[in-house]
Formats: structure tokens, C-alpha cells, sequence
């Protein structure tokens, strides 16, 4: 009886600290994931510089969009609303048809920006479609998004790991007499406890320089 409690007791470890280690990469992943990257609170500012020109990401006064509280991020004036759910970072999308002075909304809803918690490979798709009757004639829209973690690295000057964020975005228009598309795609990167450090899209690469997080 003894000699077998002898044999078994290794396994039994052996057990527990594979389970032990499986549990603390589940905990380390949930903490990761939970740190806040975004720091969306309203006051909290960040300056960053390109070769050619400047960005200010500034955090707004809190709104609602409908029944819904949002966070207006405004990227040089041109405003995000987001809020932060369990499972991704939603950015409300508006698309509207305007006609003999008028805007009818075709889309006006929120979609997955950015799915948590960062975890680095991780991709995802969302996407809204709308359809609205103007005058008899049948107006269509559809906004996709595409977002990928292409990068994880740990930064010793940020204490943490950096996440880089890839996101397409195509937003697309349909009436009887012509189809509007624009297509947008950027890199952010974001370091925990400071929110986002680096930007890019097709115009210009942009430095963090100075921040201000509450």
C-alpha cells in the first residue's frame, strides 16, 4: 500500500503542476487582456507627431447614442464613438443617403472594432448592412470591418507588452444611378496604462510624444 502511494505521488504533482501552470496562463491572459490599452476617459489626451504633421487623440465628455453611453474619441477633430463591451471594443457606424436636402439613415448601428482581450494572431470580422426606400427608389449600405493583432512585443520603457492593431474598414454606398466605396486602412498601437503610442495609415507613420492619462 505504501510502495503504490509512493508511485502514484509523483504523477499526482506531476498533475498539479501542469494544472497549476495551465491556470496561471489562462490568469495571465485574462490580466493582459484586461489591463486597459485604450485608457478612454474623458480628459485623457495624447500627442503624437509624423514626418509631415501632428494627430491629438483626445477623450470627450461621455454621450448616448440611443440607449447606449458612449465615449467620443476624437482623432484630430474627427470624433469616434466607442464604448468597451466583455468581448470587443464597438465604434458606432452611421451611414446616411442625403436627397433633395434631406438625410435618411441607411445604417446606424455599432460593430466590432476590436476584439478582447488582445491576444497577438487573433483576427476577427464584423459587418452591418442597411437598406432603406427613398422616393421609390431602393438605397443599400454595408460597412465591413477587418481587424487583426499582427504584432506583441514587450517593451521595457512601457513595462508590458506593445499591441499593434491592423484595421481595414470599407464603407459602401448603393443607389440606382452609382455605388460609393471608400476603404481605409490603419495600424495603432497601444501600451498598457498609457493607451496608444503609434499610428499609421496611408499618409504618414505617427510618434507618441506626450500624453495625458488620469
Amino acid at each position: 500500500m505504501n510502495s503504490k502511494n509512493r508511485i502514484i505521488a509523483p504523477f499526482n504533482i506531476l498533475l498539479m503542476i501542469m494544472t497549476a501552470t495551465i491556470i496561471s496562463c489562462d490568469v495571465y491572459i485574462i490580466q493582459r487582456g484586461a489591463s486597459d490599452y485604450f485608457q478612454y476617459e474623458p480628459g485623457n489626451w495624447w500627442h503624437l507627431v509624423g514626418n509631415a504633421d501632428t494627430l491629438f487623440v483626445e477623450v470627450e465628455a461621455l454621450d448616448t447614442i440611443g440607449n447606449t453611453e458612449i465615449i467620443p474619441v476624437s482623432f484630430n477633430g474627427y470624433a469616434r464613438f466607442v464604448y468597451e463591451g466583455d468581448e470587443a471594443l464597438y465604434e458606432h457606424v452611421s451611414i446616411v443617403y442625403v436627397f433633395s436636402g434631406s438625410e435618411y439613415p441607411v445604417i446606424d448601428d455599432f460593430v466590432e472594432r476590436v476584439e478582447l482581450p488582445l491576444v497577438n494572431g487573433n483576427s476577427w470580422r464584423d459587418s452591418l448592412v442597411g437598406s432603406i426606400e427613398v422616393s421609390g427608389q431602393q438605397i443599400t449600405g454595408q460597412y465591413d470591418v477587418w481587424g487583426m493583432i499582427i504584432d506583441s512585443r514587450y517593451s521595457s520603457e512601457h513595462d508590458g507588452d506593445l499591441y499593434t492593431i491592423e484595421i481595414t474598414t470599407r464603407t459602401q454606398l448603393v443607389t440606382p444611378d452609382t455605388v460609393i466605396t471608400d476603404s481605409l486602412r490603419v495600424l495603432e498601437e497601444y501600451a498598457p496604462g498609457i493607451g496608444i503610442v503609434r499610428f499609421q495609415d496611408q499618409t504618414d507613420e505617427y510618434l507618441l510624444t506626450d500624453y495625458l492619462v488620469q
